[in-house]
């Protein structure tokens, strides 16, 4: 995993510690048993554009609610250290539109096999 560097210019939101950019080969390893699911496209979406907003998630995946991909896309992470989280945007005018923010972070439980 790599630490991803942001233009906060563009995103105009206030970006979370901990956020991780995976490589096109740890997002296959890690989402394998699950890749061609719903769950994998919206997990791959986010692990590859960190800052991606709702309506893109929407646009691009066949999800119509970010908010309960992210929750079963957690429950498929649990153990891998990682977790999508959501943002809320900093700037009035982006609040307005109600798109959030989507980014995978890392988290500090980790199973060890």
């Amino acid at each position: 995993m790599n630490n991803f560097k942001f233009n906060t210019n563009e995103l105009n939101v206030e970006i979370p510690n901990g956020v991780v950019y995976l490589t096109t080969s740890n997002i296959s390893k890690i989402s394998k048993d699950w890749f061609n699911t719903k769950y994998g496209k919206t997990f791959r979406l986010i692990a590859g554009n960190p800052g991606i907003r709702t309506h893109e998630i929407h646009n691009k995946t066949p999800c119509n609610n970010a908010s309960d991909q992210s929750t079963a896309v957690n429950k498929k992470l649990a153990g891998n250290g990682l977790k999508v989280i959501c943002v809320k945007p900093d700037k009035k005018e982006d609040s307005l539109n109600g798109s959030h923010h989507w980014f995978l972070v890392e988290t500090k439980s980790k199973s060890h096999a």
